[in-house]
């Protein structure tokens, strides 16, 4: 079986005889570049088979990625609220004139208490707040907009376009 590595080396061979023959075509090179021919016709159908083998499992992937982080953030939800009915049952043993803690054998659970920044639905507003309390993100670059500028001709430092080759198959 021919590979596409073989089918290159013999294209620059056939590229280079004929460049030493001068441009002329034999009837020995014409048979030549035929069945180079036919092999990348079949070497070419080979790559888009397998390109689609390749996408079919892309896509395979892809859905299984988003079940299972669907599957994970059901079950962290899942943990939320199960989190929160034993913080209730926790609170109403302390309603109830109980310890707001149960210890086993197994385990310990109890209620613990912590600080944490939450906004004011009424007054918050982002630009009052000190700039001490906010954090700065990097720049990123706009592909999409550059790309659209560049296309009408409009100069950006530091960016160009660039044209990319690609096979494409129907």
């Amino acid at each position: 079986m021919t590979t596409t590595a073989d089918l290159l080396t013999q294209a620059a061979g056939l590229l280079g005889q004929l460049l030493m023959d001068g441009g002329a075509l034999t009837e020995e090179s014409e048979a030549l570049i035929d069945t180079w021919l036919e092999g990348s016709t079949d070497k070419i159908g080979g790559c888009r088979a397998y390109r689609l083998q390749l996408q079919s499992q892309i896509e395979l992937l892809r859905d299984e990625e988003r079940r299972i982080a669907s599957r994970r953030k059901s079950l962290e939800r899942h943990k939320v609220y199960i989190e929160g009915r034993a913080l209730a049952l926790l609170q109403m043993r302390a309603d109830f004139g109980e310890e707001a803690k149960v210890k086993t054998d197994a385990y310990t659970a109890w209620v613990q208490t912590s600080p944490a920044v939450a906004t004011d639905p009424d007054t918050f507003d982002l630009a009052k707040v000190p700039d001490a309390y906010l954090t700065e993100q990097a720049p990123r670059l706009n592909k999409t907009e550059a790309l659209k500028a560049l296309k009408t001709g409009k100069e950006i430092p530091g960016l160009v376009l660039e044209w990319r080759e690609k096979a494409r198959f129907a």
